[in-house]
């Protein structure tokens, strides 16, 4: 733990690890620094959307069709976009915002 006590931000490309940290870091006894990791992670869509409130990028260009799937750790867990089984409620998706 202490290998991130300097950092504001810690920033994964895995939703299962960051809701795995944020939420389930029980190996590890419950102190500040422990505290403070779990409330510092970010999976890096979260983090772009989020944190940075990225909405576009405008130098990029893409021309291929394109696969998204975003795990159930991130839909569940970091709320990173709406759950398909709840259809009454506001759809929206942080990873399908950025593309």
């Amino acid at each position: 733990m202490t290998v991130f006590r300097g950092f504001d931000y810690i920033v994964t490309p895995s939703g299962g690890c960051t809701h795995h940290v944020r939420n389930k870091f029980t190996a590890v006894p419950n102190s500040p620094e422990r505290r403070k990791i779990s409330t510092s992670i970010y999976d890096l869509v979260e983090f772009l959307h989020d944190v940075l409130e990225i909405r576009q990028f405008p130098w990029a260009s893409f021309e291929h069709k394109i696969a998204l799937h975003t795990s159930c750790s991130a839909i569940r867990g970091l709320n990173m976009a709406s759950m398909s089984e709840r259809v009454h409620d506001p759809k929206f998706s942080k990873p399908r915002a950025l593309l």
